[in-house]
């Protein structure tokens, strides 16, 4: 049993962080359709093209989504981060899941799940690298390079029999958290 109380969140903020965080996936490709039938005049053309581009790709040249998730939703972060932490595992999910039903609209829906990488969001990451470091099996935080890197293998042709799969970026910490 629990020694101590779960932390009290506010449900409004657990949910403004769950609707951000996981309804961008779901929501890309499904605005962009409905955006081409029932959007506003000025923006349907651009919507109807963009969900076409996306349809248009084949079986030898797929299109691509790629959904930015996080290790906290791959394993459990020593900080208590309930609703990013449940909205990144959920979007982790929803990779698969819309890899399933987009894949016959030959577009290969895959994710990255970036660890420490310097950032605004990131603020201990980014100004105190050093000691950030010490908790990461690699010994370093991610560069810019590293989620390019990701980015640019999922993307690739390399990346066209990746489906539903969330790539894991950092260094390995997810493995050192057990």
């Amino acid at each position: 049993m629990f020694s101590r109380r779960l932390p009290f969140y506010d449900l409004v903020s657990f949910c403004r962080i769950l609707k951000h965080n996981l309804g961008a996936g779901l929501t890309l490709v499904q605005v962009l359709r409905q955006q081409s039938e029932r959007g506003p005049p000025a923006v349907r053309p651009l919507a109807g093209r963009l969900h076409e581009a996306l349809r248009q790709g084949g079986k030898q040249r797929p299109a691509k989504v790629i959904n930015i998730a996080s290790i906290d939703g791959v394993s459990v972060n020593p900080m208590e981060t309930y609703s990013y932490a449940a909205s990144k595992a959920g979007l982790i999910h929803l990779t698969k899941r819309m890899a399933l039903r987009l894949a016959q609209d030959n577009i290969v829906v895959s994710g990255i799940a970036p660890g420490a990488f310097p950032s605004e969001m990131n603020r201990e990451a980014r100004d105190h690298g050093d000691k950030v470091s010490q908790r990461i099996p690699a010994g370093r935080v991610g560069t810019d390079e590293d989620m390019a890197g990701a980015a640019i293998f999922l993307a690739a042709r390399a990346g066209d029999y990746v489906m539903g799969e969330t790539i894991v970026v950092d260094g390995g910490v997810t493995h050192a958290r057990g």
